[in-house]
């Protein structure tokens, strides 16, 4: 739902009511890692940077006890996002290209093609 809301706005009401849900109950890390990881990119495209290096942070915690594979990718994603959200879109393109070999190394095609098509975004300004 995050991904797909084409407004800050909307985004925001959507990570707020994803939070207000998960603070009343347990919830293990390495379930909460995909809402982490999406909180750090939508954050990043809102604007919201300390709030999406706080939800980074607790991504990279995570995806830290696997090697390789998806989750490091988007981990990869989510860190070019936020960096050109800080206005280094030649960081954020190198990000995006580690992210999509990455995805490309674990067999998701799509996630590969979604990371060279921000590569292409990010140098083009």
């Amino acid at each position: 739902m995050v991904e797909a809301a084409d407004k800050p706005s909307l985004r925001q009401r959507i990570l707020g009511e994803a939070e207000e849900s998960l603070r009343p109950i347990e919830v293990c890390g390495p379930c909460s890692i995909g809402f982490r990881v999406a909180a750090a990119t939508a954050y990043a495209r809102s604007g919201e940077l300390a709030r999406s290096r706080q939800s980074l942070a607790d991504a990279e915690r995570i995806a830290g006890m696997w090697q390789g594979g998806p989750w490091q990718a988007a981990v990869w994603e989510a860190r070019g996002a936020l960096r050109l959200a800080e206005g280094d879109p030649a960081q954020a393109a190198a990000l995006m290209r580690e992210a999509a070999r990455l995805f490309s190394e674990s067999g998701r095609p799509l996630d590969e093609a979604r990371c060279l098509a921000e590569v292409v975004a990010a140098a083009a300004g």
